[in-house]
């Protein structure tokens, strides 16, 4: 053996020894790291399994605020308020805004939750319901008071109508609500007979079939629908007032609050919030809403 590899191999088993206890050293922490990242596993388990209990007990119990309540009633009325095609859409048209603006109106969750989505459709049927009995019984009773037209409608706004409510009667509401009173007058006896079934609906359903044949589902701004208009709101006039009453030009689209033309696109309510904290809660004024218009023209 040489001098140099004589004083070489000391070097050498130093080196290796500090090799391997790096080795064992690393070992050692792989192994804390592993039980660290096990408890912490074992955590979020534990936080996750308790949330899910709260998720489901909020499920079970949540319901729409009292102001998002009174928003849904107010946009069920509001379609009814305008012409409709045929009435049995207007809870559809009400889930479609809603699905479609539902952070404006502080119900963001109605879009992914499907318990959420339950519970405000069941109210929504619900409201539409007592809305439209309620509906039905203000044109009997306009009829049994012989009230006339153009003062029937401008109730029937201010009660159903959201902000902006118009200065005047569109000649389309007036139109729509005189269809109405025409289908009521002849079933008015039955009425007032308890337990008696007018069928009013129906044959509002069977006439507004008949008419969309006649003139089409495109637009209720055709000459076809315009002199209809007219001659319908003239037919209550003489009828009920034996006198014409004056009656506003039909609003533009994009005065329209909102449309409940079949195809309508609908439009939001304003800005949308980017605030996902009271997307399930909180209260919304309807007074200053401004739902933009869009009308089958």
């Amino acid at each position: 053996m040489t001098v140099r590899q004589a004083g070489h191999e000391p070097n050498s088993g130093a080196g290796q020894g500090n090799f391997d206890d790096r080795l064992v050293l690393l070992f050692c922490q792989s192994l804390k790291a592993q039980q660290d990242v096990g408890k912490v596993t074992s955590a979020l388990i534990a936080v996750k399994d308790k949330l899910e209990v709260v998720e489901e007990k909020v499920n079970q119990t949540w319901r729409p605020t009292e102001a998002q309540e009174k928003l849904l009633r107010n946009l069920i009325k509001h379609f009814f308020v305008q012409p409709q095609y045929s009435y049995l859409t207007v809870t559809g048209l009400v889930e479609d805004y809603i699905q479609a603006y539902a952070i404006t109106i502080r119900l963001g969750l109605y879009q992914k939750d499907a318990t959420m989505r339950n519970v405000v459709t069941t109210f929504i049927h619900k409201a539409y319901h007592d809305i439209k009995s309620n509906l039905r019984k203000a044109v009997f009773t306009s009829i049994t008071k012989r009230t006339p037209l153009d003062k029937f409608v401008k109730k029937i706004i201010q009660d159903y109508h959201l902000p902006q409510l118009p200065s005047n009667s569109p000649q389309n509401i007036l139109a729509a609500m005189a269809l109405l009173r025409d289908i009521a007058f002849p079933l008015a006896g039955k009425e007032n007979t308890r337990g008696a079934d007018t069928g009013f609906w129906r044959e509002v359903e069977k006439k507004l079939e008949d008419l969309t044949k006649e003139m089409g589902l495109e637009s209720r701004s055709t000459d076809a629908w315009l002199d209809w208009e007219v001659s319908i709101i003239d037919a209550d006039n003489t009828h009920f007032t034996r006198h014409l009453v004056a009656t506003a030009p039909a609003l533009q689209p994009q005065a329209i609050a909102v449309s409940g033309m079949v195809g309508a696109q609908l439009l939001p309510l304003g800005g949308e919030s980017s605030d996902a904290s009271d997307v399930m809660n909180g209260e919304v004024d309807i007074s200053t809403m401004n739902l933009a218009a869009t009308a089958g023209a």
